[in-house]
Formats: structure tokens, C-alpha cells, sequence
């Protein structure tokens, strides 16, 4: 009994002498997740458009025959970074992938307080004068503000955003924590 004694005690002093006086304990909950410093433009998908212009008529001439031929011009603090490839005889209902590089690149990061704006254009314009025509635009002041939502998501997928003279754009876009 008393050999019991001593190797009891022996195994309690042995186990409070290996335990260290100045270890922290983690707490034991979930930590805060940060907000993203910036979000990435992946994609831009076209799905609207008027069929013609401020003027009444279609955006190539003639009775709607020809259809527009839209671009867009995608800028970050009134700075342009890219411009799409043309989606040729594109219907004001269809859906068109603007991501395809004419020049620059995507995906472009925009952080927080940063101007996005994507302006749409017809490429082959008045017949008349065979200039590019303006068919409107998105801007977007501070777009991390407008696109998260406080949620911690990894982005967004084909979120709609609709801008002036009734275009219509499908965006998709990922979260940089």
C-alpha cells in the first residue's frame, strides 16, 4: 500500500512538473473573417440593349436589317484597361460574352472606393460616318461596396447590373480577402 502511495504521488508531482505556468490557451470560438480588399472583374456577359439610338433609329441604318455590332470598353478610375472583341449582327436580346480581349486583359481588380465603368459601343456605327456609336454605360462609384455584401462569399456569378439606355450586363466577379 504504501509502495501504491509513493508511485501515485510520484506520477502527480512528475505530471505538475511537466506542465508549463506560461502556456496561452486559443480561444475557443470562431474568428472574425475579414472583408476583401478588392474584388476581381472575371466576366462580362452582354444580355440587353436598346434596338436603336437617342435618334430613333437602328444603330446600323436602314430597318433593323442589320443589327448592332457591340464592344465594351471596361475603365477603372476613368482609365481604360480593356475592350472587348465585337459580337457581330448581335441581337438587342441576345445573350453575348464580352470577355474575349480586343486589348488588355481580364480579370482586373478594382479595391474599395474604386469607379468601374463599362461603356457599350457599336463598332461599325452610322453608315454615314462609319465611327464607333455610343450606346451606353455602367458606372459604378465604388464597386467592392456595390458588389459584397458583408456575406464573406469567395464572389458572385452572373449578377445583373443594368446601366443607361437600357443595356444590360451579366458580371461575374471573385473576392480577394
Amino acid at each position: 500500500m504504501m509502495k501504491r502511495s509513493l508511485l501515485i504521488c510520484a506520477l502527480v508531482a512528475f505530471a505538475l512538473a511537466s506542465c508549463k505556468k506560461d502556456e496561452t490557451t486559443s480561444p475557443s470560438g470562431p474568428t472574425s473573417q475579414s472583408d476583401p480588399v478588392s474584388f476581381r472583374l472575371d466576366s462580362i456577359t452582354l444580355t440587353g440593349f436598346n434596338a436603336m439610338n437617342g435618334n430613333g433609329s437602328y444603330w446600323d441604318g436602314g430597318n433593323g436589317s442589320n443589327p448592332a455590332d457591340p464592344f465594351v470598353n471596361v475603365y477603372k478610375e476613368d482609365v481604360l484597361l480593356f475592350t472587348s472583341t465585337v459580337a457581330s449582327s448581335a441581337s438587342n436580346t441576345g445573350s453575348y460574352a464580352m470577355s474575349t480581349p480586343a486589348s488588355g486583359a481580364l480579370p482586373i481588380a478594382y479595391g474599395a472606393g474604386t469607379k468601374l465603368e463599362i461603356a457599350l459601343w457599336d463598332d461599325d456605327g452610322d453608315p454615314n460616318n462609319n465611327a464607333p456609336d455610343y450606346m451606353g454605360h455602367v458606372v459604378i462609384d465604388d464597386a467592392l461596396t456595390f458588389f459584397y455584401g458583408g456575406d464573406h462569399a469567395a464572389g458572385f456569378t452572373d449578377l445583373q447590373v443594368t446601366g443607361n439606355n437600357g443595356i444590360t450586363f451579366l458580371l461575374t466577379g471573385t473576392f480577394v480577402y
